[in-house]
């Protein structure tokens, strides 16, 4: 009986280590053991696309099924250009074989006589001829062959020593500009002028350029921050794609040193008009040549500053908001690996504490002797509006990677995006909540896949584009249930193996140990105990049962005589 208490002791102190060794490795090892399930794509890459109503499942700690990804993001722009009669001029304007912007001014007739009109050297005057260059831009021209067409802002030296004849032939030619904003007004036009032009009205910009010329531009949109007041106490940077009206008041001519030379070159003041006036502000993608004035897009409808906004109104992805997704993604993925390295060194010096996740890790990432630190993603839900454009560094384990085909023809040749990857990452700070992360290329050692067993820890650097809303469920009452997701489109993503280390985790082992070393004491002790036991058994069974000193076991052994069956005589004399 006590050697059967001993092997059950022994059998569940062993059983206890196993366990323990196993809920260890699960834990410690996850990011190996896993990495290596089989990835099926069971859909074709083209099929795979963003769409306005899934993103993914955020909720439950569970992955999206295959539907609720972002499919169908190119094919709602695509359909939404379909109905822009921009398309059938170009369609047209490929027909008549049109190979510059005057091959273009030239088919829609703008004559000789049509540019006398404009009077160089003077105060602009109020004129339809700026609204009839706006009605062009927004109605006929695309900007995919406005950008194509486009000179860039060194070409505008041309101009200064034409006169009328020459100047007549160069007007309304496409000039890319940059400078400072120095003043911006807005024109309201009536409502039969704007009934004819579709235009509501206009603005006129004050801007002086690089090279200290200036310019008055006119324009159908300009960001809304330009609109509060002191927005332009500090003039900010600007940009457009401006079509070339005329010279402006001599007054405003500016004398200027002529290269290689000790001559004074006259510089003119230009009249210009332009669809609309990006915004380069001072931050990581201004500085980069994002026009963040684009973000004024995301906003689906304008509403007073003291209206109630539904929290679900900024959230989808849709024409209106289709080229500053896809500017930001080409001005993100254009960046080289060592920008995107520089601005993580700056991050792990120079961002607050509040920035970086509260998580330690078992094995962290190490670079020149110090840890790296990861951006924290409670930022993501709790303020997404103020963090839209903000640089995060994200860390995760990706549980799906699905591959997107680019097929809209004009990002294709603009911007040379063909293809991303969306990235579904689970951080370690909210992993039942997960980010989507759209970036440009995989590592070489990670394929894309969605199966179950996916699993790969990955380090992102990215940006905010926008939360995203999507349809998941229903509710009782049989109506979709909207949820929300961060969108964010970042550059390459790196392999990590840290493993996230938390005090629960910790204490768990630690008691576990301490309960181990408890089971295999005691039955070390009872071992002892037993073997003492058996000993003694031993020594007391033999002296019990040994034979008197001197004896052998022959000498007690005495033969009894054979019992056999008495006779009556005999018996009668025993019992007398």
């Amino acid at each position: 009986m006590k050697r059967f208490s001993f092997i059950l002791t022994a059998a569940v102190g062993f059983l206890t280590a196993v366990l323990f060794s196993l809920a260890a490795a699960e834990n410690t090892e996850k990011g190996t053991s896993l990495e290596w399930f089989p990835t099926v794509l069971e859909e074709p890459a083209s099929e795979r696309r963003p769409d306005d109503r899934n993103v993914v499942q955020a909720r439950d700690g569970q992955l999206p099924a295959e539907e609720d990804t972002l499919r169908g993001l190119d094919d709602t722009f695509e359909n939404a250009m379909n109905a822009n009669p921009g398309q059938e001029t170009e369609e047209s304007s490929e027909v008549l074989e049109i190979n510059s912007i005057q091959d273009f001014w030239n088919h829609y007739e703008v004559s000789d006589s049509f540019r006398d009109h404009y009077a160089d050297g003077e105060a602009w005057k109020e004129s339809e001829e700026n609204l009839f260059v706006l009605y062009h831009l927004h109605e006929h021209l695309r900007l995919v062959r406005l950008e194509e067409w486009a000179l860039p802002e060194s070409a505008l030296e041309t101009l200064d020593s034409l006169e009328k004849t020459d100047l007549n032939k160069r007007r309304l030619d496409a000039f890319w500009i940059h400078g400072k904003l120095l003043g911006v007004e807005w024109t309201e036009l009536e409502a039969k002028v704007a009934f004819r032009y579709r235009i509501s009205g206009y603005f006129t910009c004050r801007v002086e350029l690089d090279d200290g010329r200036k310019v008055t531009l006119f324009c159908e949109s300009v960001p809304r921050a330009f609109l509060k007041p002191d927005a332009l106490q500090v003039p900010p940077r600007v940009g457009a794609i401006a079509l070339f009206l005329k010279k402006g008041d001599a007054a405003l001519n500016m004398k200027a040193a002529a290269e290689n030379t000790k001559e004074e070159k006259s510089i003119a003041s230009l009249v210009m008009a332009g669809k609309r006036l990006a915004w380069y502000p001072d931050t990581l993608l201004g500085n980069a040549g994002l026009d963040c004035g684009l973000m004024d897009d995301l906003d689906r409808e304008e509403l007073p500053p003291d209206a109630k906004r539904s929290r679900a109104a900024d959230t989808r992805l849709t024409l209106r908001n289709r080229e500053y997704f896809y500017q930001m993604m080409n001005t993100v993925f254009r960046m080289s690996p060592e920008k995107l390295e520089q601005i993580v060194d700056d991050v792990q010096q120079n961002a607050p504490e509040e920035y970086f996740e509260k998580i330690q890790y078992a094995r962290p990432a190490m670079k020149d002797g110090k840890p790296i630190r990861y951006s924290s993603v409670i930022p993501l839900f709790n303020r997404p509006v103020k963090e839209r454009g903000n640089f995060f560094y994200l860390k995760g384990i990706a549980r799906r990677i699905l591959p997107i085909r680019v097929e809209d023809e004009d990002i294709n040749q603009r911007f040379g995006i063909t293809h991303y990857y969306e990235v579904f990452l689970f951080p370690d700070e909210t992993p039942e909540t997960p980010l989507v992360v759209l970036v440009p290329e995989l590592p070489p050692d990670v394929k894309p896949g969605s199966d179950l067993g996916y699993y790969v820890e990955l380090a992102v650097p990215a940006f905010l584009f926008n939360t995203w809303s999507y349809e998941k469920g229903e509710n009782e009452e049989g109506k979709p249930i909207r949820r929300l997701a961060p969108l964010l489109i970042g550059g390459m993503p790196a392999r990590t193996i840290s493993t996230v280390y938390t005090p629960d985790l910790y204490w768990f082992y630690v008691i576990g140990s301490v309960i181990f070393s408890l089971f295999f004491l005691l039955s070390f002790v009872l071992f002892i105990q037993s073997g003492k036991n058996d000993r003694e058994y031993a020594r007391n069974r033999q002296k019990n049962y040994s034979l008197p000193e001197g004896a052998a076991f022959s000498d007690e052994v005495r033969l009894a005589p054979e019992e056999r069956e008495l006779g009556f005589e005999e018996w009668v004399k025993k019992n007398e």
